[in-house]
Order: C-alpha cells, then structure tokens, then sequence
C-alpha cells in the first residue's frame, strides 16, 4: 500500500506541474502580448518608447490574475507586486540563469522554482520587447497555482490514506473470515485433542470442510473411537484378570484352613469307636482346631468381601480422638508381656467428615500390622496429631524395617512379607484413606522403625 500511494502520488504530481509548465507558459504569452502592445501604443502615440510601468502591470496582471514582474538590462523595470521587492522579500534583480538563458542564449522561454520566504514557487519567464533594439525579460511567479497543487496533492495523500485504511479492515475482515474458517476446525481439534489426552476418549470434532482438513478430523475422531473400544476390551480385559487372581489368591488361602479341618475330622473319625483313647480330649482338641480354622475362613471372606465390593462412606464431622481409642483399647488387656502399646493424641483437633465404621476398620489393620511386625517384643506407638490442612493418624512399631522393594509394594492387593493372611489388610487402609479424600505412606529403612501415616482432610477453622 505504501509503494501504491507513492506511485500514484508522483503521477499525479508530475501531471500537475506539466498542467502547471503548460498554464504557466500560456499566461506568459497573454502578458508578453499585452506589455508589448502597451509599449508600442505608448509609443504611437507620444512617438517616444515610455518605459513600462507598475500601474500597467496591475492590469496586465488583473487581466490574467497573477503577479507580474518586467526587467529591463537586469533590473527590475515595473511590477505589479511592488511591495514584494520593497519589502526585501525578493531582489530587484533578474537572476542569472535566467538573464544568461533569455538574452544570450536566446531561449523563448524558462521555467525555474524559485523561494520566496519559506515558500518555493514556480517562476516561467520569457522575452518582451521593450524597444526597437531593447528586449527585456517578463516573469511570472505562479504563488497560487502552487498552492492549488499542493492542496490538490493534500486531499489525494488524504484520500488515498483513508482508501488505504478502508482497504486494511476489509482486508483484514476478509482474513478473519477466512483464519475462523481455517482456524476454528483446529481449535475444535485441539481441544479434542487435550480432552483425549486425559482421558475423555469420547471426544468427538465436527466440521463442515470438505478439503485436507475433513480428512483431518475424520481420522482424529476414527482415531478416538478405535481407542475408546481399545480402553472398553482393556478394561474388560483387566477386571476379568483381577477377578482370576483373585480367585487364585481366595483358592490358596482357603485351602490352607481346609487342610487342619480335614485332619481333625479324620482324625476324630478314627479314634472314635476305640475305647483305649481319651475320646474326650481328642474331641476337644480337634473341635478348637476346627473352630479356630472356621474363624480363620470367616475373617478371610470379610476382608475380601470388603476389598471386593466396599461400601460407599457414609460421611459424618467426627473425632478422630475418641474412635482410636475405641479402637485401640480391646487390644490392651492382651498383649504380650514384652510388647508394649501407647497412644498420644493431640488435643483441639478439628471434627474430620469420616465414616466411623469404615475409619475404625483402617486402624485396626494399621495395629494388627504392628503387632505382627513387632513379634513377642517391641514397642507400638499410636499418634493423632494436627497437620496442615489435614488430621495424620501414624502406627509406628520397632519391628524390623523392609527392604525398598518391599516397601514399594506394600499396599498392592495379594501382597504379605507374612506366611498367614490375605495380603489385602494394608490395600484396604489406602482404598479407604482414598475414599475419604486421603492417602496413606509407610515409611520404613531397613533398620527400622517402621511407620505407616495416614491422613484425612480437614478444614483448619472447624
């Protein structure tokens, strides 16, 4: 647009000054006529050459409305702006290219820009005769014609900005139309693109393009529907892997009641009818072996059923302070003798929204872990303490500590460092903390102590 105003305004301004050149050098030749038969009516009649004068000149200059100026030998003669060289604005002397062009080159006539003030004007000069044998020189200064160009130039520059401007916002109107068309599918696309990238494989894009970019969006949403069927047959896939380790894991810890079951029950069965036993003590030892074992089954269906399907918390502002020692205290009457139990509890804890029976549950597998960790001798701390925006409930016990790989899959469902148990006790205190909004760690180097801390959230006002 730049390059456009700058070409068009030198045409147009080279046209002007031709048009200028052109009414200048006409109005030169209507003054050069008019002060040439002045000078030889003048001269007719008193039959004497009268020199030219600036009354003369003011009606030259009326007659084609532009100042006139005469010299005569260099000099100024007559004009019909006197009060332009009486001022000092200009010299009463003709300039010399143009004396040089006119007398001794003998040019018809020359044309020159000349500065009058701060103003430059064109000035056209041409020979008149002032005598039989004297030829003087006439000039025009074309002041007004220059103003009329410029002005006529100002509104073209004007003109041409406010054409340039117009033509920017539609130009630019035109290209928003066009980036939206292009630009909104791949901003839908995008998006769509973030959305499956967490997780959303439902993510659809719908465009009306019928270019490369329909064939974008159809192969992102092919793309997304073959991964969301892909995520649907893993997870069937998953859930029927975990159901079969599961029902690996059910099979081998029920067959280890089983087996002291049918041995107690073979075992009656062949003492039964032989009178040199005590039938009696055998039956009491072999029913507690049985009953012991049933127990065993009872609490491995539970912890399973539990893990398998937990019930959704049923949330309520609680104290934590009062559940742990509910919890706690059936175990201390007890304990071994070198096994000793201890509870610290913060005062002015906050109420923590906890589902009593499911929170209770957490603790009781945090201890009964502590006390298989600990053995016969050892030392178990039991800690509910304010953390920040939180309530932390830790188990620590001088139990040996466990290896890093141990430690990193101490909570994964089916996993004991113990020959008993079902491995789900410390999976169920992380399902549960997670069910509350919580988490569960363990910290434990290998040479002990170890702690397992567990926290719930809890708003610092309350």
């Amino acid at each position: 647009m730049a390059v456009l105003e700058v070409v068009v305004r030198r045409f147009v301004a080279d046209r002007l000054l031709h048009e200028s050149e052109d009414q200048a050098l006409e109005r030169a030749a209507v003054a050069q006529r008019a002060v040439e038969d002045f000078v030889v009516s003048r001269w007719g009649e008193a039959r004497v050459l009268q020199p030219v004068t600036d009354l003369a000149l003011v009606w030259v200059g009326s007659l084609i409305r532009n100042v006139v100026d005469v010299f005569g030998r260099g000099r100024l003669l007559a004009s019909s702006k006197r009060e332009l060289y009486s001022s000092g604005l200009l010299t009463p002397r003709a300039p010399g290219p143009v004396f040089r062009a006119l007398n001794l080159e003998q040019v018809s006539s020359f044309l020159r820009t000349e500065r009058i003030g701060s103003f430059s004007t064109l000035v056209v000069s041409v020979p008149v005769k002032l005598g039989r044998e004297e030829v003087g020189i006439l000039s025009i200064p074309l002041a007004l014609r220059q103003r009329e160009v410029q002005a006529t130039l100002d509104d073209l520059d004007r003109n041409i900005r406010l054409a340039s401007v117009v033509f920017l916002l539609f130009a630019a109107a035109l290209a928003h139309s066009m980036a939206r068309r292009i630009s909104g599918p791949i901003r839908d696309l995008t998006r769509a693109t973030r959305r499956v990238a967490a997780g959303d494989l439902e993510a659809r894009v719908a465009t009306s393009a019928q270019d490369e970019l329909r064939e974008l969006v159809e192969s992102f949403n092919q793309m997304a529907g073959d991964l969301e069927r892909q995520r649907r047959d893993l997870e069937r896939s998953n859930r029927l892997a975990a159901w079969a380790e599961m029902a690996r894991q059910v099979a081998h810890e029920v067959k280890n009641p089983l087996t002291p079951i049918q041995l107690s029950a073979e075992h009656l069965r062949r003492v039964y009818g032989d009178p040199s036993l005590d039938f009696a003590a055998i039956l009491a030892t072999c029913t507690d072996t049985i009953l012991r074992q049933v127990g065993k089954l009872r609490r491995l269906v539970t912890e399973f059923s539990a893990f398998a399907r937990p019930p959704a918390p049923a949330l309520q502002p609680q104290e934590l302070g009062p559940i742990v020692k509910s919890a706690v205290a059936p175990y201390l009457p007890g304990l071994p003798r070198g096994v000793r139990l201890s509870l610290e509890l913060d005062g002015a804890l906050p109420r923590v929204p906890v589902d009593r029976r499911l929170f209770e549950r957490a603790v009781l597998n945090l201890v009964e872990n502590a006390l298989q960790a600990v053995g016969d001798r050892g030392e178990i701390t039991v800690r509910l303490r304010r953390g920040p925006g939180r309530v932390e409930l830790e188990v620590e016990d001088s139990g040996p500590g466990l290896d890093p790989e141990v430690r990193s899959r101490i909570f994964q469902p089916f996993f004991s460092t113990k020959t008993s148990g079902s491995g789900l006790g410390l999976a169920l205190v992380k399902k549960i903390a997670e069910d509350h909004g919580g988490g569960v760690t363990l910290d434990s180097p290998p040479d002990g102590p170890t702690c397992a801390r567990l926290w719930l959230p809890a708003d610092d006002r309350s």
